[in-house]
């Protein structure tokens, strides 16, 4: 059997008989609303179709059957615009979006590749709304900015911005009394256990430890910034620039993050507690649920159907 590309671009055709001379290919609108040769052009197809499949040319296949919705899709869309009707409007619509979503079904990658892109599109969404995050809300962001403003007047240095973080200082002193309790009686405490624990411990706080050294080492502040020498207050001015330049792009990749979590999580239709929104985002994430709904048994469809084929 020929594979489809020496059919493909509307070269199959019914007629040339005795009885019939004129081919037809549906080429025009025209040809596209004669119901009765229409009907035959797609039993045509259709037993093409049932060739490649028990040929097992999956690739013919699609081909194939992407040309004949095709031809369906601008027929619904002719009739449409003589005798407008409901069922005839929700039939165009969804091949419109079938051909576009996925190829009518022939496509699972292109179904897969539009949806990363509904995904994207509502993380930028989500990204300009206010939300509740905790780790990137515009209160976390205005409360750091506060607290260097209060560097610049006090002459504590920036290791205030350390001491004030009383979980970081309690943590690190769980720790040490940890030790102690380990060491305190040896004898009675498994060396397996004495061996691994405080390297569990002391992993678990790497983080903190890190920003207690980091706090430490920018500790230049030791006087008001007003009376500070010139010099001394241009490097002030640079460190504290770049560390708010740091921390707007690490507040902004936890929010991007965030949008991207949210995003995903409402389009698998997985749930989750509280919306972080307030307004009209909230109800875009349950349309997103809905839209993501749609596609996902799409996909799914499509690619069972290739699967299987």
């Amino acid at each position: 059997m020929a594979p489809w590309e020496q059919f493909a671009g509307h070269k199959l055709a019914i007629g040339g008989g005795p009885n019939n001379p004129e081919f037809y290919q549906a080429s025009s609108d025209t040809e596209l609303l004669e119901t009765t040769r229409y009907t035959l052009l797609k039993a045509a197809y259709s037993k093409l179709l049932n060739i490649y499949s028990s040929f097992g040319d999956n690739q013919s296949y699609n081909g194939c059957y992407v040309e004949l919705k095709n031809l369906e899709t601008r027929r619904l869309r002719l009739i449409l615009a003589s005798d407008p009707d409901f069922t005839v409007l929700f039939r165009y619509l969804l091949n419109v979006f079938l051909k576009f979503f996925s190829n009518y079904g022939t496509s699972p990658a292109l179904a897969l590749v539009f949806s990363l892109k509904v995904i994207l599109a509502f993380a930028v969404v989500y990204v300009l709304v206010p939300n509740a995050w905790p780790t990137s809300s515009r209160d976390r962001l205005l409360s750091r900015l506060r607290q260097i403003l209060m560097l610049f007047r006090r002459r504590e240095g920036l290791s205030v911005s350390f001491k004030s973080n009383t979980s970081t200082v309690d943590h690190l002193q769980d720790y040490q009394a940890f030790l102690a309790d380990l060491n305190a009686a040896p004898n009675q405490i498994p060396t397996i256990f004495r061996a691994v624990a405080p390297r569990i411990y002391s992993l678990a706080l790497a983080g903190e430890r890190a920003r207690k050294w980091v706090d430490g080492f920018l500790n230049v502040l030791q006087s008001p910034w007003s009376s500070m020498p010139r010099s001394k207050q241009a490097m002030v001015s640079l460190l504290t620039t770049l560390y708010v330049i740091c921390y707007l792009l690490w507040h902004l990749l936890l929010r991007i993050l965030d949008a991207f979590m949210v995003s995903l999580n409402a389009f698998s239709t997985l749930g989750f507690g509280g919306i972080p929104f307030q307004g009209v985002a909230r109800y875009l994430v349950v349309c997103e649920g809905l839209v993501g709904w749609l596609m996902l048994t799409i996909f799914s469809v499509s690619l069972i159907g290739q699967l299987l084929r």
